[in-house]
């Protein structure tokens, strides 16, 4: 299974709700971090996941945005009912996170499945020990990074297991040299020669978080093959590149979501520039 990971601007969230069907259908289970003290757009997020048949894991313990240090459940969080069945409480583990912390938001949303998301958490004996009987009902996710290597990922073997790999190469547009070719990930393949049930990436956003934002003075134009469409322009030329970059707002999520292995051939980048209607751009 499939689990691209969001931080849950605006656009992210209306990307998930106009794909919701897509995911559904696919396999997908997005987990969100939500940033953003209104919830509503969360609200209207997950009831098209729910009502498109589809699953997602929730972070009650954000550690970017509004909600950063604040301890909520997830019914506090979203403040609106919630099949328990198709939606998760994700509980984040950091460096930060003591094992006291991960066990009572564990505890505040048992009727939530909770899933934890190891990110740096240090403390993995002692939270196996507190786990109980081992059931592949309750999802472990890894960041895939050093502190999270193989044998910490070891004492969860007997749970279900996703690895989550950032595979974007963030540089400014206008930085990307013309027809340039380089890996995004290779986990849609191997992850199960990693041990792993399920897999995962941050999409063509990377695993950073940033306020705010401005107008862009390049746009890049990415294209993946088997992983999807990801479009860019770098001003006043077309180029095209493998993997990477992100055009504005939520359809740099949609893309790869939508075009997920069905991108045969490198198109013509002038005629795709002209068809997706980028040739107004300025630098």
């Amino acid at each position: 299974m499939y689990y691209p990971y969001f931080r849950g601007k605006q656009y992210e969230l209306i990307a998930i709700r106009e794909m919701a069907e897509t995911m559904a259908t696919s396999g997908f289970c997005p987990i969100i971090e939500p940033v953003r003290a209104s919830v509503s757009g969360l609200q209207r997020t997950l009831a098209a996941v729910m009502e498109a048949g589809g699953s997602a894991i929730v972070i009650v313990n954000p550690q970017f945005g509004d909600f950063q240090g604040d301890h909520r459940t997830l019914a506090d969080l979203v403040q609106v009912d919630l099949d328990p069945e198709r939606i998760s409480a994700g509980v984040l583990l950091t460096a930060s996170t003591t094992l006291e912390s991960a066990l009572r938001h564990r505890d505040a949303n048992t009727s939530y499945r909770p899933t934890f998301i190891h990110f740096g958490f240090l403390s993995a004996k002692a939270l196996i020990a507190e786990e109980g009987a081992p059931t592949k009902e309750r999802a472990h996710v890894f960041l895939d990074d050093s502190s999270t290597g193989r044998l910490y990922r070891r004492h969860f073997r007997e749970f279900t297991r996703v690895l989550l790999r950032d595979g974007f190469r963030k540089v400014k547009n206008a930085d990307y040299r013309d027809s340039q070719r380089e890996p995004f990930s290779d986990l849609h393949a191997t992850f199960g020669e990693e041990g792993m049930e399920g897999f995962g990436d941050f999409l063509v956003v990377g695993n950073t978080y940033t306020e705010g934002g401005g107008p862009a003075y390049a746009v890049a134009i990415h294209l993946t093959q088997k992983w999807g469409i990801h479009l860019t322009q770098v001003a006043p030329r077309c180029s095209i590149r493998r993997c990477g970059g992100l055009p504005a707002r939520s359809g740099r999520i949609r893309g790869p979501l939508r075009h997920r292995g069905r991108v045969s051939r490198l198109p013509d980048a002038v005629a795709l520039a002209r068809r997706l209607s980028l040739s107004g751009l300025r630098p």
